[in-house]
């Protein structure tokens, strides 16, 4: 097993744990059978009532828990973060897990690419298979690269998929924790304007999707969307152009309305679409609903077709 030591830069995993007994020891076995070793493993116990602490001293290796009150998971990240110590941070949620050559193959792509900033990965919903240790790194070949208008149409990354350079998190001074819901979607806008961002195309992550998850709070996410939109307006606009904004502007609410079809709440769908004419938006949905709205539905449709 190749380490850090062996020439590639250092790794601070960063784990943020709320009430995670089920699964908190799984996700750090994983980030320790790494083809490349990472330096140290942050995790904050951000006040757990369960058993979690107890499951964290089951799990043998450089592993550091820092516990403290309730705060939300920008403020756990962030605890975690200023703590580390490695060149590159890397996320791991506390109910994911990775394959073992997640961070060899991220590494070796920051190290082909210098000015990248930000390398992610694709992930799929919790199939072990994914990471019975047969998958390889792989090259620049198959990568896709984001720019930041790209991830301003969706959020491109789960953030168990990201690893950050240390010293650009810091710059941007970690997680915004009044857009929890949201927050890993604004650190990836702020961080595509700091230099490259790539996504190697194959899951290299296995993630459990918990029902109880803190993003799945669809009100949440929905009103953090539209403050993160708001804060956006001014570097967006000057790049995009007021119609071109405001498209995409009615392309999340739409999409959010759907959501809220999807999930049964029609008071949801109503106030998606009542914000949508209070905000002037009904001729960016018209561009928005060809633009964006019909293929995303389309490609939805296709993965159901191929389950």
């Amino acid at each position: 097993m190749s380490t850090n030591g062996g020439g590639w830069p250092s790794v601070s995993v960063v784990t943020a744990v709320f009430n995670g007994e089920e699964t908190i020891a799984d996700a750090l076995r994983s980030a320790l059978a790494q083809t490349v070793q990472p330096l140290e493993i942050v995790v904050v116990n951000d006040g757990s009532t369960d058993s979690t602490l107890e499951r964290l001293a089951e799990v043998d290796g450089p592993v550091r828990v820092i516990c403290q009150d309730n705060s939300g998971p920008s403020v756990a990240r962030n605890r975690a973060m200023a703590e580390a110590t490695g060149e590159w941070i890397a996320f791991l949620d506390a109910d994911d897990i990775w394959c073992e050559t997640k961070l060899e193959s991220q590494l070796g792509l920051a190290r082909i690419r210098p000015d990248a900033v930000l390398v992610a990965s694709d992930w799929s919903r919790a199939n072990p298979a994914l990471c019975d240790g047969s998958r390889k790194p792989h090259g620049p070949a198959h990568v896709t690269w984001f720019d930041y208008r790209d991830i301003l149409v969706l959020n491109r990354f789960q953030t168990s998929s990201v690893i950050l350079r240390a010293e650009v998190a810091s710059k941007l001074g970690g997680f915004h924790g009044e857009l929890d819901g949201v927050e890993d979607w604004d650190m990836w806008l702020r961080a595509s304007c700091e230099g490259t961002i790539g996504k190697l195309d194959q899951p290299l992550v296995a993630y459990r999707d918990m029902v109880n998850g803190y993003s799945k709070n669809l009100d949440r996410v929905y009103r953090t969307m539209r403050a993160l939109m708001a804060r956006e307006a001014p570097r967006a606009v000057p790049l995009l152009g007021a119609h071109g904004f405001d498209t995409l502007r009615a392309w999340h609410q739409l999409r959010f309305a759907v959501a809220y079809h999807l999930a049964g709440d029609s008071a949801g769908r109503r106030q998606a679409l009542s914000d949508l004419g209070q905000d002037g938006l009904w001729r960016g949905a018209w561009a928005a609903s060809g633009r964006y709205l019909a293929p995303f539905l389309a490609k939805r449709a296709m993965r159901r077709l191929r389950k």
